[in-house]
């Protein structure tokens, strides 16, 4: 028979109207978005049956993204949602809805120890022995970490702490997730310089022995963006990566090796930027295109790269390849300002 809004036949003689059901279908949804996933990761009191519940709503929610998911006004209202909803990113993340709800209960700091071990043996039940064992281990690391945030406090010097922790906690996040969106999370914010700038100082100057590391995805991303003069954020982070004090990019270099040629073939490039002026002064070299980095930025850098022992050889045959090419004349000046700033230096020391 035909319901009265003549949307749909319904079978077995019921009249569940289409418009309705659609209409039950979003407000279930909203309920497990609004409702139970928030409390998975908050509530500290949960109930076998409850669990049993909210893992019913989460297969209630895959059975229809699974069943609406060719519809397009469900499937764009629901992608409104989720733009909305800080609990899931995109419409697909609803196929896995009880993923994310096992995942929220495992990491809940303040579920009581015989509800984590129900909520365990349930995950290996439903994700499978492995996909729980990592979650798990993520769940872990958190709890670690909460006691070494209080260490991070009482220990750091910098007066912008919050940011710093915000920072440290947001890589963490983004290296622990599956799909490794470190390089994602950065690029994000590559447009704010001084969050920028905080976000890696705190990931390649982290602590020795870190809950979780993100210093080496960090320097892979660097490298990569550092190594290619046409990516997109490759001079904003260029510039951000050289404008460290030189202790601070010193120790990030000699943390992350891998680093220094990188960083070295970027100077080169905009060395060939510079040609020389000449005044009653002497010799000065601007730049005859635009550049990321000045006068300045090149010999401070440099004279950094050089002072790494462990590269010192590849340093030198890179540059005096370098110096013995057309535009390599420039080479020789950063060579010889270079080790004056660093006399310069040892001098004032040696004097203090």
């Amino acid at each position: 028979m035909m319901c009265a809004c003549e949307h749909k036949q319904v079978s077995g003689g019921t009249t569940d109207c289409a418009c309705e059901h659609w209409q039950r279908v979003m407000n279930n949804i909203m309920y497990f978005l609004y409702t139970v996933l928030p409390g998975a990761s908050s509530r500290a009191k949960w109930t076998r049956e409850g669990v049993d519940r909210a893992v019913a709503w989460g297969l209630h929610c895959e059975k229809a993204v699974a069943r609406f998911r060719h519809r397009g006004s469900l499937r764009t209202a629901i992608t409104k949602l989720a733009r909305r909803n800080q609990q899931i990113g995109s419409f697909r993340d609803l196929a896995s809805a009880r993923r994310l709800l096992l995942e929220r209960l495992l990491q809940n700091q303040l579920l009581e120890e015989g509800m984590r071990e129900y909520v365990k043996q349930l995950s290996q039940d439903i994700l499978g022995a492995e996909h729980a064992s990592r979650v798990e281990l993520v769940a872990q690391q958190q709890q670690q970490h909460a006691s070494s945030l209080f260490r991070i406090l009482t220990k750091t010097q910098h007066n912008d702490v919050t940011a710093r922790l915000r920072a440290r906690l947001m890589l963490e996040v983004a290296s622990s997730s599956e799909s490794g969106q470190v390089g994602e999370c950065l690029s994000k914010i590559v447009y704010s310089p001084a969050s920028l700038q905080t976000s890696l100082e705190v990931a390649l100057l982290e602590e020795e022995d870190p809950v979780v590391e993100v210093g080496p995805a960090v320097a892979r991303w660097v490298e990569e963006v550092v190594a290619s003069p046409q990516h997109r954020l490759h001079r904003r982070v260029l510039k951000c990566l050289c404008s460290f004090p030189p202790h601070l990019l010193s120790k990030a270099l000699a943390r992350h090796p891998h680093l220094i040629m990188a960083v070295l073939k970027s100077l080169h490039r905009e060395a060939l930027n510079l040609q020389p002026s000449y005044d009653d002064e002497g010799c000065h070299w601007l730049p005859c295109r635009p550049s990321v980095l000045s006068w300045e930025d090149l010999v401070k850098v440099y004279s950094v790269v050089a002072s790494h022992h462990s590269m010192a050889g590849q340093v030198q045959e890179a540059v005096e390849g370098w110096s013995m090419v057309e535009g390599g004349a420039v080479w020789g000046e950063v060579v010889r300002q270079a080790k004056a700033t660093c006399m310069s230096a040892s001098s004032n020391t040696s004097d203090s």
